[in-house]
């Protein structure tokens, strides 16, 4: 079972100090009232073996329902330098989706910029696209796109321009059917 964890808790601040993300105003915060609640726990085992020492792990409380787990995401960890090397991947995996998300929000920007919009064809969306010179760029901006107008956009390219030339050949040199994304 894959369960999907979407919350916000001013404690994950003090439990991962230290990302190099700065504070954000108000307005950018979840909205007042939103849900929170204690992300991370750090369960206690018996280490193994006589005169062991105790091992910890962090863990994610999973409630759904009457159903309640604990799902771990860490090793069991039998001192504190190996707790603080799995918080620094944590951390860094954290970054990682904040330069994730960046990307995101800044592929929406240009989308807004480029005028896109959802009711516009697969043809009139790559005539855009097409138009955009920096490489970086026209990837970026076709991956910030919804996947299913990618999907689209990418049946149109493939089926209807010439993919040996221009901005069709990056194009479909680049696609992943797959993912539905530029790489």
């Amino acid at each position: 079972m894959e369960c999907v964890l979407s919350c916000y808790h001013s404690e994950v601040k003090h439990i991962l100090r230290g990302l190099s993300t700065p504070k954000k105003p108000e307005e950018d915060r979840p909205m007042a009232g939103a849900m929170r609640i204690k992300i991370f726990e750090l369960p206690t085992q018996a280490g193994k073996g006589e005169g062991k020492k105790p091992e910890v792990q962090i863990g994610i409380r999973i409630k759904l329902s009457s159903f309640e787990t604990t799902c771990f995401v860490t090793q069991p960890c039998p001192s504190y330098r190996a707790l603080e090397s799995e918080i620094q991947d944590i951390r860094q995996n954290l970054d990682d989706l904040l330069k994730e998300a960046r990307q995101v929000f800044d592929g929406s920007s240009k989308k807004d910029r480029l005028s896109l919009r959802p009711d516009m064809t697969a043809d009139e969306i790559w005539t855009i696209l097409s138009a955009i010179l920096d490489e970086g760029e026209f990837i970026q901006t076709f991956n910030a796109l919804e996947q299913g107008k990618r999907r689209k956009i990418a049946e149109h390219v493939l089926t209807h321009c010439n993919v040996f030339s221009g901005k069709a050949a990056v194009f479909s040199s680049r696609y992943d059917d797959k993912s539905a994304l530029m790489e």
